[in-house]
């Protein structure tokens, strides 16, 4: 798949075939999403063109209002990229959603695509672009595009285990360390990826040392305070872990800034200064305050062994 930011650079990668295309931003490219994708790839195929993902850089609001607080994402956009590029297509455009676009009309949008050679769209079930015409039902939106010629498809909106699949739905998910439900809407782990730096030190004086993972995308939603079964791939080697996000109180207190912290199953040498993927498998504990750093290690303890069973049935993902 070709990546492009410009039509000018999606003209050059279509050299002139005509195109179906879909639109969205893609948040996390859950099992909604690559029905999709996959739909959009069947449609070309079975019409004789190429098709296009138009893909948005960045949320609506960060758009129109890039000096207020940013919106918690599923993933930063160097790892949609990476999930999109896997999907079947032809051309990836990922369109620098700025102001000016945020605020075109639909046919604004459209028309230089059409004069590209886009012959129809593939769109979820209840997608809509344009500044206005995002008011429109659905039947009117989408009569409005067959009034440029162009073919239109929706594809409704998947379920799994009777639960309509979304971005929002996952991210609620994630906050709460539901990761077993978060998993089968994503069709992978929840990661987040991150540079290792130094931390407190504390885990190595009980026999615990952890990799301090600092997200390399603010934005990321992180799960409530605790204690997690997960993964952690580095130099593409992937380890079983155990990991928390907290203050750390027992030896911060509650008002310290809350940290990622990962003990390495296996491991043996030096993180720091290394990027590391950190997967979420499933929460075991909320966090709290120890007396004592022994009676913290007890409980470590405990983690791990609970951590250790749970990989005993289940592979890792991160593959």
């Amino acid at each position: 798949m070709k990546i492009v930011s410009s039509p000018t650079e999606l003209g050059r990668a279509l050299d002139g075939a005509p195109f179906v295309a879909t639109m969205g931003f893609f948040d996390g490219v859950h099992t909604g999403h690559r029905k999709l994708l996959s739909e959009l790839s069947f449609e070309a195929r079975y019409r004789g063109k190429k098709s296009v993902i138009l893909a948005l850089d960045r949320p609506w609001s960060v758009a129109v209002h890039p000096d207020a607080p940013h919106p918690k994402l599923l993933c930063s956009l160097q790892k949609k990229v990476e999930l999109l590029m896997k999907e079947p297509g032809d051309i990836l455009f990922l369109i620098p959603f700025t102001r000016e676009v945020a605020e075109q009309d639909m046919v604004s949008f459209v028309m230089p695509l059409l004069s590209l050679g886009m012959s129809g769209m593939v769109l979820g079930y209840d997608n809509r672009f344009g500044k206005k015409e995002n008011r429109l039902s659905i039947e009117d939106f989408d009569r409005l595009l067959r009034s440029l010629g162009l073919n239109v498809r929706r594809i409704p909106q998947l379920s799994s285990s009777g639960v309509p699949v979304s971005s929002s739905l996952i991210r609620e998910k994630v906050r709460f360390g539901d990761f077993e439900a978060v998993e089968s809407l994503l069709g992978r782990p929840f990661s987040l990826i991150g540079n290792v730096d130094s931390g407190r030190q504390i885990g190595r004086t009980i026999a615990y040392p952890t990799a301090n993972i600092v997200p390399i995308e603010p934005d990321i939603i992180l799960p409530e305070d605790g204690v997690f079964v997960s993964e952690v791939r580095v130099d593409d080697q992937i380890y079983p872990a155990m990991s928390y996000y907290g203050p750390s109180p027992t030896v911060a207190g509650w008002d310290a800034l809350p940290r990622i912290e990962a003990y390495l199953f296996g491991f043996h040498g030096n993180l720091y200064g290394k990027q590391a993927e950190i997967a979420y498998r499933h929460r075991l504990r909320d966090d709290r305050a120890f007396a004592s750093l022994d009676e913290l290690k007890a409980q470590l303890m405990r983690d791990e062994a609970e951590t250790r069973t749970f990989f005993s049935t289940h592979p890792l993902r991160l593959l």
